[in-house]
């Protein structure tokens, strides 16, 4: 393990919401949300795997400009669908709420509400390596 790498992830402040956690806890905390929406067994099972190197994001600051996300629209629970993965351009607040710009792989942006999705921000190098240190550390 690159000892040098490690507390430089570590003093990176966008990392701290990984550091409470582990990766069991991660994926139960997921499955726990994924079971409260109106899924059956094979699509929540597919949603988990599909979410697999993902953290659920409940917190505004723990997401920022040039992460890589999935969201759940939660304003439609008839239509319950899992979105592919974006990249965050940008982060705004207005009266209506937090407004996330999106850019998907073809460069298509569009905009959602931060309180009208459910959103799971894709695990970085720097934070999964945090994971696998804290494994070997409990071990």
């Amino acid at each position: 393990m690159d000892i040098e790498a490690l507390i430089r992830a570590l003093e990176n402040e966008s990392n701290v919401n990984v550091i409470d956690t582990n990766r069991r806890k991660i994926k139960s905390e997921i499955n726990d949300i994924l079971q409260q929406l109106p899924l059956d067994s094979k699509r929540l099972k597919l949603f988990n795997k599909n979410l697999k190197n993902y953290i659920y994001t409940s917190n505004i600051n723990d997401i920022k400009i040039g992460h890589s996300i999935r969201y759940i629209n939660i304003e439609n629970p008839e239509n319950i669908k899992l979105s592919q993965n974006y990249l965050i351009c940008n982060i705004n607040v207005n009266e209506k709420g937090i407004i996330i710009t999106l850019k998907s792989f073809n460069n298509r942006y569009f905009t959602i509400y931060f309180h009208k999705y459910l959103i799971f921000k894709k695990i970085s190098n720097e934070e999964s390596f945090i994971l696998k240190a804290l494994e070997q550390i409990t071990k």
